[in-house]
């Protein structure tokens, strides 16, 4: 009985019910785009208002990545044990509390445990929607609706963005509270709308349990009963089976976010210094590269599932290091050079991304995928916290080239590992199949 519902589920076309589950389940990547660039716009008047010293402000941008890497670890596994569904509204309802503590912060100390509140309960979201979109998916559009995170994470930044703006054009020294808040409100809508999801099939079917096909828009007459438990031990994932596909995943998912940590929680304050005096003028530059950014990763995402994974990321990559380096020669009498090669970067940084979504739940069995997208997740993030924290200091040490050109040596030694590695390609094959030939 399991195989057909596996079979039908692979072969499906994206339903109203799937399109519904598979959105629902991305709007985390929204929220966690909003909250990530929220932080930047923030940073503009908390920074003179506070009088935030460097390693201040390095703080308040990396924090909620140290929650993130937290919430990675540990919800991944409890996601794999207890199934999807459980999950979802609990990570939200964190989101909620650490928005409020943010929104009504007085001080730095405040601030930071909301800010880590947040990161917690936006590194628990990554592994239960990559898994759940992921296993509903058809095989020839998994790619398309498990990459649809990066396009939503960026236009929660632009829409982040956008938001600041019209607070900061009031001249409202609060105005970053209400940005923040904003934030709790969609969680709240978002968290109401998860509630209607079903579990995941393929996790019921890992733990033996009955399927209501009806749930996940299959047309069928019965319940399905199945007995396929699958082995859930970490031996299964830490072993030689496993070695590659891990590893390499877990490398490009923390070079992107240590590449994108580097620069993304600043991008406000480093275009104010490469020309941009005005606040509303570098949030609205901001904005317009994030609006380009999702449409990027939108496009990147409709055409995965014909590209391929293996040869997106690593041919991304190059791109991405090469014009990544090319960031160290600007100087800041050159604006719009600046701006073209971080957006060019960026782009391929986002194309990577975007394509990692999905590839780092395939390579796993079911009763461990969400393991392993935690354990991504967390490495990341650990990656990202690294990046943010340690940039407005290595500025101040190395100045603007030196710091660039360290983040580059890093991004191209990443990229000679993945070259070497080279784990098998996902694309148009069922879950069950890549995990099996792993």
């Amino acid at each position: 009985m399991s195989s057909n519902v596996l079979d039908t589920l692979d072969g499906n076309r994206i339903t109203k019910r799937i399109g519904f589950i598979a959105f629902v389940a991305a709007m985390g990547a929204f929220l966690d785009g909003y909250d990530n660039m929220v932080i930047g716009a923030a940073l503009l008047i908390i920074q003179p208002a506070w009088k935030l010293n460097a390693a201040q402000v390095g703080l308040l941008g990396s924090i909620a990545f140290l929650g993130m890497a937290v919430g990675g670890f540990v919800f991944g596994r409890l996601t794999d044990k207890f199934g999807r569904k459980t999950s979802f509204v609990l990570d939200l309802l964190l989101f909620v509390i650490g928005g409020l503590v943010s929104a009504f912060a007085t001080n730095i100390t405040i601030f930071t445990v909301g800010r880590l509140i947040i990161g917690v309960a936006i590194g628990a979201d990554v592994p239960i929607s990559t898994s759940l979109i992921a296993e509903i998916s058809p095989k020839n559009k998994r790619g398309f609706l498990t990459g649809l995170m990066q396009p939503l994470w960026f236009f929660g930044a632009f829409c982040s963005t956008m938001i600041a703006v019209v607070f900061l054009s009031s001249g409202n020294n609060n105005a970053w509270r209400w940005a923040i808040g904003l934030g709790v409100v969609i969680a709240v809508i978002v968290m109401g709308l998860r509630t209607r999801i079903p579990e995941s099939p393929r996790w019921l079917m890992a733990q033996g349990k009955k399927v209501n096909t009806e749930e996940i828009g299959i047309k069928s007459n019965e319940t399905m009963q199945t007995s396929d438990t699958q082995n859930s031990s970490l031996k299964v994932l830490f072993s030689k089976r496993y070695a590659v596909s891990l590893s390499v995943v877990l490398l490009f998912w923390f070079l992107a976010l240590y590449r994108g940590g580097t620069f993304n929680s600043y991008v406000p304050l480093l275009l104010q210094m490469f020309g941009f005096k005005a606040k509303l003028a570098a949030l609205e530059v901001n904005a317009v590269m994030y609006l380009v950014y999702s449409i990027v990763s939108l496009f990147t995402a409709i055409y995965l599932d014909r590209m391929g994974r293996r040869s997106v990321i690593l041919i991304g990559w190059a791109f991405n290091v090469v014009l990544t380096f090319s960031l160290a020669f600007v100087s800041q009498s050159q604006p719009i050079v600046f701006v073209a090669l971080l957006m060019g970067s960026t782009i391929f940084n986002q194309i990577v991304t975007t394509a990692l979504y999905p590839w780092s739940v395939e390579f796993f069995p079911t009763m461990l995928r969400a393991t392993a997208q935690g354990m991504a997740t967390g490495v990341s993030r650990l990656g990202a916290l690294l990046a943010s924290f340690a940039f407005p200091l290595m500025q101040v040490s190395f100045g603007w080239t030196g710091t660039v050109e360290v983040v580059s040596i890093i991004m191209f030694a990443g990229l000679i590992a993945g070259i070497i590695l080279r784990p098998a390609d996902t694309s148009n094959r069922s879950l069950e199949d890549i995990s099996m030939s792993n």
